[in-house]
């Protein structure tokens, strides 16, 4: 009887633990929509990343079809090549990454905004 009580605490230290660490990745989700705003953040302040180049830093607004907008950061350089085409009217695909709700300060919000792909002619009538 012991032995299963110690079985069933270690299996719910390591789900409480993976939870914990993997919520993003658990929890993302997947926008298809118009790219309505995509903006370099940081100016002087840019970060430098581990291999000595400067990393930008962006925010990205996307509108769905049912017409929410979801507001994201992103440090995926992908999205600088999105950057003068915001009002083009272009569809992208994009997984969003939410922070944990134990981080009071950002819950509700996305980062690492992922760039899955671009098509032409979203929002057009």
């Amino acid at each position: 009887m012991r032995n299963i009580v110690v079985v069933m605490l270690v299996v719910l230290v390591l789900a409480v633990g993976g939870i914990t660490t993997f919520y993003s990745f658990l929890f993302s989700t997947k926008v298809h929509g118009e790219l309505l705003s995509i903006e370099k953040v940081g100016g002087a302040n840019n970060l430098v990343s581990s291999d000595k180049s400067i990393a930008f830093s962006y925010a990205v607004a996307i509108k769905d079809e049912s017409g929410k907008i979801y507001t994201a950061s992103t440090e995926d350089r992908q999205w600088a090549a999105l950057e003068k085409l915001a009002a083009s009217h272009y569809c992208v695909d994009a997984r969003l990454y939410p922070y944990a709700p134990w981080n009071m300060l950002k819950a509700g919000t996305f980062h690492d905004a992922r760039l899955l792909g671009v098509t032409e002619g979203c929002g057009k009538k």
